[in-house]
C-alpha cells in the first residue's frame, strides 16, 4: 500500500493535506487517522485541503466523511479543535462533492473555498487577524 496524500504540519496551526490524483480507501483512512491525531494534541488547528491535483474522488467518501463529522460533532464544545477548513480547488468534481457534503450535514467549522494557492495567503491572514 503506497500513500500518495501528503500531510504537512510544519506551519501549525495550519495543516495542509495535499490530496493525491486518485483517492482510494487507503488514502481516506490515512487522512482520517491523521485528523484524529490532531484532536489528541488538544490544540486548535486549521485544515487546508489542497485538491488541485485530484482527478477522482469516489462519492462514497462524502458519505463516510459525513459519518466521521457526525462523530466529531458529538464531542463536547471544548474538544472541538478544528476551527476552519480551507479547500483549494479548481475542479467542478470537488466543488460538487463539497456542495453535496454541505447539504447532508452542517460542516464542523467554517469552510473557505478558494481556487488557487495565491488566494491562500489572503485567507490565512484573515483567519489570524
Amino acid at each position: 500500500m503506497t500513500i500518495n496524500t501528503i500531510i504537512n504540519n510544519v506551519d501549525f496551526p495550519f495543516i495542509e493535506i495535499k490530496l493525491c490524483k486518485v483517492m482510494n480507501d487507503d488514502e481516506y483512512k490515512f487522512i482520517i487517522n491523521n485528523w484524529l491525531k490532531l484532536y489528541e494534541n488538544k490544540k486548535n488547528f486549521i485544515l487546508i485541503f489542497n485538491s488541485l491535483n485530484v482527478d477522482s474522488i469516489p462519492l462514497k467518501f462524502i458519505y463516510k466523511l459525513v459519518g466521521f463529522a457526525k462523530k466529531l460533532k458529538k464531542l463536547p464544545k471544548e474538544d472541538q479543535y478544528l476551527k476552519y477548513s480551507i479547500v483549494i480547488t479548481n475542479s467542478i468534481l470537488v466543488t460538487t462533492l463539497l456542495n453535496i457534503y454541505k447539504t447532508l450535514i452542517k460542516p464542523i467549522s467554517k469552510i473557505y473555498v478558494i481556487k488557487s494557492i495565491d488566494e491562500l495567503e489572503i485567507i490565512r491572514k484573515k483567519i489570524l487577524n
